[in-house]
């Protein structure tokens, strides 16, 4: 899978802009330039400007990367967003049920925990297809 000092800088800026999304008030002040947006997350540059922000699905609370993705998993609408790097856009949505929590990406499989279910869920991240749960 791709990677480098790029996608660790872009990593490290979604983790950042995840993270301030969600500590963010939904009833603050509309969006100004250089600031996050509510469920979004954002590229940002060297000096901490804003660069890009991408909306994605309800409260995003974690996020995967790999080959040029962003997977962003949106807890308050069950989503998880795929979001291409490059062009800063979300490319797709997929509904993963109530309640996900967790993520990770482990070679071409991006695996999910979904609290309501118990299973985990493995999506191919190259099709992406959803291909199978694993109970613990």
């Amino acid at each position: 899978m791709g990677g480098g000092v790029g996608a660790l800088g872009a990593v490290l800026a979604v983790v950042a802009a995840v993270a301030a999304g969600a500590a963010r008030d939904a009833r603050a002040a509309p969006d100004v330039p250089g600031t996050v947006p509510v469920n979004a997350v954002s590229e940002f540059d060297a000096s901490g400007s804003v660069v890009a922000s991408v909306p994605v699905g309800t409260n995003p609370i974690g996020l995967a990367a790999g080959d040029d993705a962003i997977w962003v998993l949106n807890g308050g609408d069950g989503t998880v967003s795929k979001v291409n790097s490059s062009t800063h856009s979300a490319v797709q949505v997929l509904d993963f049920g109530r309640d996900p929590r967790a993520q990770a990406l482990t070679g071409y499989d991006l695996w999910f925990i979904n609290f309501a279910y118990g299973p985990a869920s493995r999506l191919n991240a190259v099709t992406p297809r959803r291909v199978g749960r694993t109970w613990w």
